[in-house]
């Protein structure tokens, strides 16, 4: 198993939306290959935050693959300097699609401007994406509209960037709408900019026609025991997209590839995961 120094990498923090800070890590090959390195981005879903569980793990994994691997917290996450909690409930209660989408191009922007760590070894016009669940969502929406992004990678991901008309007319009446964390026992709210942004932006939020825009190599993984998001999304994200996608379905796994948090380490269902993408990218970079 890779050593927990290296499961850190290299901190970061760089302006996100509205000027909320995204924190994040990059991580480089343990055994340095030389040469510049395809970037891959790596985001976090629902909840979740770039130190969950097989995060570092996963990151690390396809970083030795021959990648210089960016995972990060979206600045309006909730989380600050202490993972272990949601010190900023404010942030997390306005969230949107499209501010995550405005972290996604400032961490972009950052990789190209030679502010993240270990610039000097990334070649950013080479970029790849790979998100987790609602993080899956965010990868495909950007790949949609950004034709620098040269390869993406959906795990668990569901089929829809919208949300169930009853919890918008919710949040439209009180504002917004409790949805509690089991992993810190807080309360924490979806608020009405995530409605607003579902209303104002709803053909760049609409994911099967952003998929169906998407011209770079797509790979979709998905657990087929998910408790959280069925696996027939995975199906539809492949109808969605006009390619032939790479297909990976993990028997028995579930959302989060049968791994805990804390990470206890890697699940079988996570290292065929690892396996399949760190192939996938080397097809596609070459690395």
């Amino acid at each position: 198993m890779t050593a927990p120094s290296e499961l850190n990498g290299a901190p970061f923090s760089i302006p996100g939306a509205e000027g909320e800070v995204v924190r994040g890590s990059v991580h480089v090959p343990a055994d340095d290959p030389g040469g510049a390195l395809p970037v891959l981005l790596v985001l976090h879903g629902f909840k979740g935050y770039q130190d969950y569980g097989f995060f570092p793990y996963l990151t690390q994994r396809l970083a030795d693959s021959g990648l210089a691997a960016v995972r990060f917290n979206f600045s309006h996450s909730g989380i600050d300097d202490d993972p272990s909690t949601f010190g900023r409930p404010d942030l997390f209660e306005r969230d949107s699609w499209s501010k995550q989408l405005a972290d996604v191009q400032a961490v972009i922007a950052a990789a190209g401007g030679n502010r993240l760590p270990h610039a000097e070894r990334m070649a950013p016009s080479r970029l790849a994406l790979l998100g987790h669940s609602r993080g899956g969502v965010t990868a495909l929406l950007t790949a949609g509209s950004d034709a620098r992004v040269g390869a993406v990678i959906s795990l668990s991901a569901p089929a829809s960037a919208d949300m169930p008309e009853y919890e918008r007319n919710i949040i439209r009446e009180q504002g917004s709408i409790v949805s509690p964390s089991s992993r810190t026992g807080q309360e924490l709210r979806i608020g009405r900019a995530w409605v607003e942004d579902l209303d104002h932006n709803a053909a760049q939020l609409d994911l099967p026609a952003a998929v169906g825009r998407i011209t770079a190599p797509l790979m979709i993984v998905h657990g087929t025991a998910d408790e959280s998001v069925p696996v027939a999304c995975a199906h539809q994200i492949a109808s969605a997209y006009l390619g032939v996608p790479e297909m990976l379905l993990l028997d028995g796994a579930g959302h989060t590839f049968n791994c805990v948090n804390p990470f206890a380490g890697p699940s079988p269902a996570l290292d065929n995961l690892i396996g399949a993408a760190s192939a996938f990218l080397a097809k596609h970079f070459r690395v």
